[in-house]
C-alpha cells in the first residue's frame, strides 16, 4: 500500500520498491500531443509520485509506461507487437539497478 491508496502490483528488488503497476481492461483516458489524460492515467501518476518510482499502466493492448515525476509517458507499447527488444526496455524501466548491462 501507498498509505491508503494500494496499486494493482508494485514490484521490489530485495525489499526497494522499484516501479508500481495497474491494470485495467481498457484504459480509460484519451491523447492530446504528447500527454494522456484521463482518470486511469491519473491514478497510476498519483502512485508513480507517492512512491518515488516508475509504473506502467497495463490493459489488453497496450502498455503505456511513466516515470515518477512526469504527466508524459516515456513509452507506449502495443502488445500484440511486442519485440524482445521492447520487454527489455520494459524491464530496464521497472528494475533500473538490476537490468543486465547491454539488454535490448
Amino acid at each position: 500500500p501507498l498509505g491508503k491508496l494500494v496499486p494493482d502490483y508494485s514490484l521490489y528488488a530485495g525489499s526497494t520498491r522499484t516501479a508500481v503497476v495497474e491494470v485495467k481492461l481498457g484504459i480509460r483516458g484519451i491523447q492530446r500531443g504528447n500527454n494522456w489524460v484521463g482518470p486511469d492515467l491519473d491514478q497510476l501518476r498519483k502512485y508513480c509520485a507517492i512512491a518515488g518510482v516508475p509504473g506502467l499502466l497495463v490493459d489488453s493492448n497496450r502498455i503505456v509506461a511513466f516515470e515518477a515525476d512526469t504527466a508524459e509517458p516515456v513509452a507506449l507499447y502495443e502488445r500484440s507487437r511486442l519485440t524482445p527488444a521492447d520487454l527489455a526496455r520494459i524491464r530496464r524501466h521497472l528494475f533500473p539497478a538490476t537490468a543486465p548491462r547491454g539488454s535490448g
